[in-house]
């Protein structure tokens, strides 16, 4: 009965032998316990351990002033007057005038300050268009909340036409009020 595992032993190390032969110089040889180790066990996530996102972080919309550089969104201390917020929440970032869209991830709160990580780089919301020749003669500006968007008329600063949601709406009307204009 001992023959038999003689000669699978001998034919193992006969094996093992040509492997080692074959193999490149220098590679590293696999440690006796990697060879022969099973695959790493995953471990179930527990029920108790998942849970809907809006029970356990807030997601925030802020709009800072227009001009006011992405910079200092990330200071801790552009976040001193806000308290309604805390570790693990997610901030919108959206300008008054809708120029640039961004996400942030709360890391810590403090009575004056907060700590955020970018977790969504800005991206710039402008309209993919090409400058309207009466572009020269108007332009197209953001006026605040209340105004918004608008057309002015360069000439003497009248305002053709206030309150479009976006720039995009307002380099539309102009080039609508244009081609009437022209016929």
């Amino acid at each position: 009965m001992g023959a038999p595992d003689d000669e699978k032993a001998k034919a193992d190390a006969a094996a093992k032998a040509a492997a080692e032969a074959a193999a490149p110089k220098g590679a590293k040889k696999a440690k006796p316990d990697e060879a022969d180790a099973e695959p790493r066990r995953v471990v179930p996530l527990p029920v108790t351990r998942w849970q809907l996102g809006e029970f356990l972080n807030n997601r925030h919309s802020v709009s800072p002033a227009v001009g006011t550089p992405f910079e200092d969104v990330l200071r801790p201390e552009f976040w001193a007057n806000i308290v309604r917020m805390q570790p693990g929440d997610i901030i919108e970032v959206r300008p008054e005038d809708q120029s640039y869209y961004a996400e942030l991830y709360v890391l810590k709160r403090e009575r004056n300050s907060a700590t955020v990580a970018v977790i969504r780089e800005p991206v710039k919301l402008e309209a993919a268009y090409k400058p309207l020749p009466g572009e020269v003669l108007f332009s197209v500006e953001f006026a605040g909340p209340m105004a918004k968007w608008r057309v002015v008329r360069r000439s003497d600063k009248s305002v053709m036409k206030d309150k479009f949601g976006t720039e995009g709406d307002a380099r539309r009307w102009l080039a609508d009020y244009e081609r009437v204009v022209a016929a």
